[in-house]
């Protein structure tokens, strides 16, 4: 199972919508997904150094590398998120 997984985890670019303890929305190309964010989950910034999740804001541009979780369409597993603009 942990083969398939990694065969179909992708980048998924966009600007950050609302931003929780635990997850945050992502508005990429009209569509709107939710990352589920695991203690595992790095989160950083443009320059690859780790910041917290409360430092990314509304309209941040950020990429999320995951894998839709399940059968799901909208919620990525994020295993890195990164918040390109902040430095």
């Amino acid at each position: 199972k942990g083969d398939e997984h990694k065969r179909d985890a992708k980048v998924y670019t966009g600007v950050a919508g609302t931003v929780a303890s635990s997850s945050l929305t992502l508005n990429s190309k009209n569509k709107i997904y939710s990352a589920l964010i695991a203690s595992s989950t790095k989160i950083l910034n443009r320059n690859w150094l780790n910041i917290n999740l409360s430092d990314i804001r509304v309209n941040d541009r950020i990429r999320i590398f995951g894998i839709l979780h399940g059968t799901s369409t909208a919620d990525i597993d994020a295993e890195v998120i990164r918040d390109i603009s902040l430095p």
